[in-house]
């Protein structure tokens, strides 16, 4: 079955390697340790997933006429939401890992007691991040457009998929875009291998990465040197367990005050446990090294995956 990032979630599912677990009233999702001690929290009008797809991206997923939240952790970009309209532009959305069209409704009485009920949830984590990006309104009626770029290989077929989040017209897309890149910059740094010195001083340099300029009706990307493709090998750092960090002080129901000061965001801290330790350098002790026969990347084998794609290499290689 194929990952299409966003999904109708019941409190039964309590694995959150491609989804978000559901959460409590403090917070909607259940928070990681690898989440960090501060949130960025925003709203989002919709949510839209495509496929690159003949020069263009055709439309996988769609929900429009919401309020959804968006929460930037220093591992991921999740999104919950609990207000489902009849008829508001829901399909595409299935339930669990099934998309399935035809799920329209969910009862917002059972959606306020999110562990009993549903949740329409999603989230990117920074390993699958290959581009983001902003497309800052164009004129009064316009919105504010952030992209997530990422590539499912959950199905058998690698998808390039785009996660689009409109956001209201006091948001700074760009701001956010770049608030984005210097958390997953960072995260790659700390928990994933970095195979060259040009893949580190890219890294370091979109840890710190200015703000991009706009470009008219077009999104404004930065661009990560590697990702790792959307699985559920690649959700978490190597031997590391998604320790769940307690959301009782989780973050302020209220309201965002879109200042541009705070780019149309808040940060808010949250309690986290000690930090897992990176992952292991991809080298294993036989010393070979092979190419990555999905991507082309050089990379000497080991116990886990491609940093170029996410396919495993020491299956490639005909290593047990």
């Amino acid at each position: 079955m194929s990952f299409n990032v966003l999904t109708i979630r019941t409190g039964e599912f309590n694995e959150g390697s491609m989804y978000p677990v559901l959460g409590d009233d403090h917070c909607p999702i259940e928070l990681e340790t690898l989440d960090g001690g501060g949130i960025d929290r925003l709203v989002a009008s919709e949510l839209r997933v495509g496929e690159f797809a003949g020069g263009g991206v055709r439309n996988v997923v769609r929900a429009t006429k919401i309020r959804a939240d968006v929460l930037v952790t220093d591992a991921r970009i999740a999104v919950a939401c609990d207000k489902y309209d009849k008829g508001g532009g829901w399909w595409g959305i299935g339930t669990g890992a099934v998309v399935a069209v035809g799920i329209n409704v969910v009862s917002r009485a059972m959606a306020a007691h999110r562990r009993k009920g549903k949740l329409l949830v999603g989230h990117v984590r920074y390993p699958w991040l290959i581009a983001v990006g902003g497309s800052p309104k164009q004129g009064m009626l316009d919105s504010e457009q952030l992209r997530l770029t990422l590539m499912d290989a959950t199905g058998g077929t690698k998808r390039r998929l785009a996660f689009d989040l409109t956001l209201p017209s006091s948001f700074d897309s760009l701001a956010l875009a770049q608030a984005i890149v210097q958390r997953a910059a960072r995260y790659r740094l700390a928990h994933t291998p970095v195979d060259t010195d040009k893949e580190h001083a890219e890294l370091e340099r979109l840890a710190h990465a200015p703000r991009l300029a706009a470009e008219p009706k077009k999104f404004s990307l930065y661009t990560l040197p590697t990702f790792f493709n959307a699985m559920p090998l690649t959700a978490y750092p190597k031997a590391t367990e998604p320790q769940c960090a307690s959301p009782a002080e989780a973050i302020s129901p209220a309201a965002m005050s879109g200042s541009p000061a705070a780019a149309g965001f808040a940060s808010v801290p949250l309690p986290s446990g000690p930090v897992p330790t990176a992952l292991p350098p991809a080298t294993a002790s036989t010393g070979v090294t092979v190419f990555c026969t999905s991507c082309g990347t050089r990379r000497k084998i080991g116990a886990h995956f491609c940093i170029g794609c996410g396919d495993n290499l020491a299956s490639a290689a005909g290593i047990p």
